[in-house]
């Protein structure tokens, strides 16, 4: 099952997959392509020994690539050995040559083997490269959001982790990945949307997170299994005030195993309390009609790309202003004499 999203980097197309309902055998594969010819250049699948396991799924989040072409996947249950000198990176960050999809250096959490055993998938979510940084910050079921340095990932060890950061983010599952927008006033950001919750924001001070949130919504996001809100972010660069965060959301019901309809938000990302327009202040007009989960807005040339579980992909942007004026008009009447 192709769920994330695509990437493309240094004139190649990668693809990464999961399985469907973990049916053994099962893989997580990352494929790359020529981008001009489609022409296979690489393959790597994470779970190879035992063939069970390492889903690539990432909530709709594609992997990402740095600046010298390394690109990076977060992998779910599986089976974990490369530790002891196996190919097996089920619950791990990898880091892969952009080239011919080698593994470079992998972070994988102390407790892989409870997380694996409890569908419990690391990879539910997707990876972000933090700009101006090697950080890579990434979560999954569990809830934690994990900032890992690109640099030295920190592999496995069973007593302890060494990644930079970890924390309860959501009480619920990350099903997507972290969006960021370095603000002109609460500085670099993050965002999530989990279900049930509020949207919220954390924010990077250059090498850590604060791990309480700097602005949150008072809206709730609505509770479900795979609710989780796919988000996106526009801006003016940096000017102040023209952050805004675009969330898709059902409406009602759970979105798991199932068809709900949904909602399109837009808030101040400077200020996450001030809403500044949804998709059912006019829903005659304005409605989504069917939630597609796990795809963000996509925001271009001034517009707003929703797709639909209806069939429609829907295309939001600014109304024209009304044209009206006055014009006077001449008239003429009678008037009695002395009246």
């Amino acid at each position: 099952m192709n769920r994330p999203g695509l990437l493309l980097a240094g004139g190649n197309v990668y693809v990464a997959f999961g399985s469907v309902g973990d049916t053994i055998p099962w893989y997580g594969f990352v494929m790359a392509y020529d981008a001009t010819t489609l022409a296979q250049v690489a393959v790597l699948n994470t779970s190879p020994a035992l063939a069970q396991g390492g889903s690539i799924w990432g909530g709709g989040q594609g992997p990402v690539a740095d600046e010298a072409g390394n690109v990076y996947v977060i992998t779910a249950n599986g089976d974990f050995n490369a530790n002891t000198g196996g190919s097996d990176y089920g619950t791990s960050f990898l880091k892969l040559n952009g080239s011919n999809l080698s593994v470079l250096d992998y972070f994988t959490p102390d407790n892989q083997l409870y997380l694996g055993n409890h569908d419990i998938d690391l990879g539910a979510g997707g990876p972000l490269l933090i700009p101006g940084t090697t950080l890579l910050l990434g979560g999954g079921k569990d809830g934690f959001l994990r900032v890992v340095d690109s640099a030295n990932m920190g592999k496995f060890n069973s007593g302890f982790n060494a990644d930079v950061q970890e924390w309860a983010a959501i009480s619920g599952r990350i099903m997507g990945g972290p969006v960021y927008w370095n603000s002109p006033t609460l500085g670099p950001v993050v965002y999530m949307w989990g279900d049930g919750e509020p949207l919220r924001a954390w924010s990077f001070n250059g090498q850590t997170f604060q791990t309480s949130p700097v602005t949150q919504s008072t809206m709730l996001n609505s509770t479900g299994y795979s609710n989780m809100a796919p988000l996106s972010i526009s801006s003016n660069g940096g000017t102040a005030g023209t952050g805004i965060v675009w969330a898709a959301t059902s409406l009602s019901g759970d979105a798991n195993g199932g068809t709900v309809p949904g909602q399109l938000w837009a808030f101040d990302a400077g200020d996450l309390t001030n809403e500044l327009w949804d998709s059912q202040q006019n829903s005659s007009r304005d409605g989504v009609g069917s939630f597609a989960k796990y795809a963000p807005p996509t925001v271009a040339n001034g517009k707003v790309y929703a797709p639909t579980f209806s069939g429609q992909l829907l295309v939001y942007g600014l109304l024209s202003a009304l044209e009206f004026g006055i014009t006077a008009a001449p008239s003429s009447q009678s008037v009695v004499a002395g009246s």
